[in-house]
């Protein structure tokens, strides 16, 4: 069995919450919001949060890029 790894992050994330800290805070939860239900709908788990970054693993290598291309 293959196990596939996706790694999202928000680009300029770090200098944003450097800059303003709500703002970069609200940010994220959407980035949340919207990146979430995509991971569950192809069947992805959420494994891992690190910051601004959300780490999944998909065991079905179309799930996974479908879900990347939606979430494009």
């Amino acid at each position: 069995m293959n196990t596939n790894v996706m790694f999202t992050d928000i680009v300029g994330y770090s200098k944003l919450t450097g800059d303003d800290q709500h703002l970069a805070l609200e940010l994220l939860k959407e980035h949340d919001k919207i990146i979430e239900p995509i991971i569950i709908q192809y069947n992805g788990s959420i494994v891992k949060r690190i910051g601004d970054a959300i780490v999944a693993i998909f065991d079905d290598t179309t799930d996974i890029i479908q879900a990347s291309v939606e979430i494009q």
